[in-house]
């Protein structure tokens, strides 16, 4: 139910918003490492994908997230 409440307030967030743990975390009443095990079960379900990007030097900076109402993989049925 947690994970499922937080997919909920992830697509009601502007396109634009900064998807990070802590900023999930102050937008609830949760923790950070609650915030964090509702994402990886979002991860396992096909609902979130979390992508590392890298700058021009290439070292990691922001983290991509792909946010789905319908999990990956069932959008056509």
């Amino acid at each position: 139910m947690k994970a499922k409440g937080l997919l909920s307030l992830m697509l009601s967030l502007p396109d634009d918003w900064n998807y990070n743990m802590q900023g999930l975390a102050t937008l609830s009443r949760d923790g950070i490492d609650s915030v964090r095990s509702a994402i990886k079960e979002l991860e396992h379900h096909g609902y979130v994908e979390r992508h590392r990007l890298r700058n021009e030097y290439g070292f990691y900076g922001d983290t991509e997230y792909i946010i789905r109402e319908v999990p990956l993989g069932e959008e056509n049925d």
